[in-house]
């Protein structure tokens, strides 16, 4: 079950000052760009100007984590680190998607081989409710592609697969912090081995946890 709520847009009266200069995440779709910065969207293409997307047009203004394009409903999808989802539409209207418990992942853009990732935030403190597990350089993780977390004693505590009805945001993973009996993990250092399905291809990303 969900619940949609529509966003006012205030930029009629108010002027945009936020920063984008520090991308925090970005994906393409044909020729355009849409990246994400601290609190804000901004979208680019060799064609147009870019055009920015804050809390003046009705995005939260919290802090953004992931962010991930739906070719079948043409939709951008925005992740915070709070948990709030928000969804803007080809003409930029938005709303907020609180309680989504299912999502079709088979929408998602994967990645066709198995590269370099990084994990973010991280280190990773009380103030961030998830971690990010995605492959560097725009590029996401593969369908069907297995992923441990073990802690440095090298113990499971969490495991998922990025294939449908498991991840939410399909070719990345958006981990809670949480272990497999849904406790949140202690502070200390974490290991992510990722194994692609056919088991060719393995990689490792190392988390740090401060509560």
């Amino acid at each position: 079950m969900h619940s949609v709520f529509a966003q006012v847009d205030y930029s009629s009266s108010w002027e945009d000052f936020f920063s984008y200069n520090n991308v925090k995440d970005f994906i393409k779709k044909d020729n355009k760009i849409y990246a994400i910065v601290e609190n804000a969207l901004f979208t680019y293409t060799t064609t147009e100007e870019m055009v920015k997307i804050s809390s003046i047009n009705g995005l939260s203004g919290e802090n953004t984590a992931s962010i991930y394009y739906s070719n079948l409903f043409d939709k951008v999808i925005i992740g915070y680190e709070t948990g709030l989802l928000e969804i803007i539409d080809n003409k930029n209207n938005i709303t907020i998607a609180k309680g989504i418990v299912a999502f079709n992942s088979s929408v998602s853009s994967y990645g066709d081989r198995l590269s370099e990732v990084y994990a973010y935030r991280n280190p990773s403190t009380k103030a961030n409710e998830f971690i990010t597990i995605d492959g560097r350089n725009g590029t996401h993780l593969p369908n069907g592609t297995n992923v441990k977390f073990l802690d440095a004693a090298g113990n499971l505590v969490y495991e998922t697969n990025t294939n449908e009805g498991n991840e939410l945001f399909g070719g990345k993973v958006v981990w809670n912090k949480a272990n497999l009996t849904r406790n949140k993990v202690a502070s200390g250092i974490y290991i992510v081995l990722l194994i692609t399905e056919d088991n060719t291809e393995t990689t490792a990303a190392k988390i740090a946890i401060i509560n």
